[in-house]
């Protein structure tokens, strides 16, 4: 088989499988001055680094390797969930749907509406959310028995004996799935990381708490402003040890 015909049949296994994730993100050609909207993991970051990634306002650009690897997270992630199945669980989608967009209130602490893409758009476009609004996109692995949230996890054996040992949970992790749970209203979640070499599993039960989402969001919403005042946001609190990490101290040091 020659090159050109190798290169064809994985374009075609892995084009128009894995896109962007987000579909606001495709809809606004990841223009967030224009429209401003949040991700799961931005719950996760440093306010400065969140700030930093979404100035550059460039579409990301998914290369073959990236592909190739959402791709393969894919089949862990369907793994764990027939294993989920097998064993007499209902796995399903709120709203048929793995992608969830909502508005966020930081003034009454608590998500107003679940909405779509074209209707997301709009609203951004005009700027009709108020100054205490964002909005969030999320993407889920999936609801048990319409009651927990599932999110799946596939990794290497330093992540396995390391960030896992003894069922602990990464922080990165806990903030996506606390807002995820908080968004569908769940009562708690269940993180399943499954050993890509084993393929072991381990199920990580965690607790809901709105709490530390509601503080995360307050200043997500300070970025919309400071992107149209030009001001700069620290890291909170900023350590040797963070700024050694964070991609945005780093480059605004």
């Amino acid at each position: 088989m020659n090159k050109e015909r190798m290169e064809y049949l994985y374009s075609k296994g892995l084009t128009n499988v894995i896109e962007h994730p987000c579909s606001l993100c495709r809809a606004t050609d990841f223009n967030f001055r224009d429209f401003p909207h949040f991700h799961g993991t931005d719950f996760t970051k440093c306010p400065r680094s969140v700030q930093f990634e979404k100035a550059q306002a460039f579409p990301e650009k998914t290369d073959d390797r990236k592909k190739a690897m959402f791709q393969d997270g894919h089949v862990h992630e369907a793994a764990i969930v027939e294993v989920l199945r097998k064993a007499g669980a209902e796995i399903t989608h709120r709203e048929d749907s793995d992608e969830h967009i909502a508005i966020y209130d930081c003034w009454t602490e608590g998500f107003l509406s679940l909405t779509n893409t074209s209707a997301a758009k709009e609203l951004l476009s005009p700027r009709q959310l108020t100054k205490t609004q964002i909005m969030v996109v999320a993407h889920t692995d999936g609801v048990i028995d319409d009651e927990y949230l599932l999110e799946c996890k596939a990794v290497k054996d330093w992540a396995w004996e390391n960030k896992f040992r003894g069922n602990r949970v990464p922080k990165d992790y806990l903030l996506q799935m606390r807002l995820y749970m908080f968004m569908l209203d769940l009562k708690c979640g269940f993180l399943a990381v499954k050993h890509r070499h084993t393929s072991e599993i381990k199920f990580i039960e965690v607790e809901r708490n709105d709490m530390d989402i509601k503080t995360r969001a307050w200043e997500l919403r300070k970025i919309v402003d400071a992107l149209e005042t030009g001001e700069q946001l620290d890291c909170k609190p900023v350590t040797k040890t963070e700024r050694k990490y964070c991609r945005a101290c780093r480059e605004k040091s």
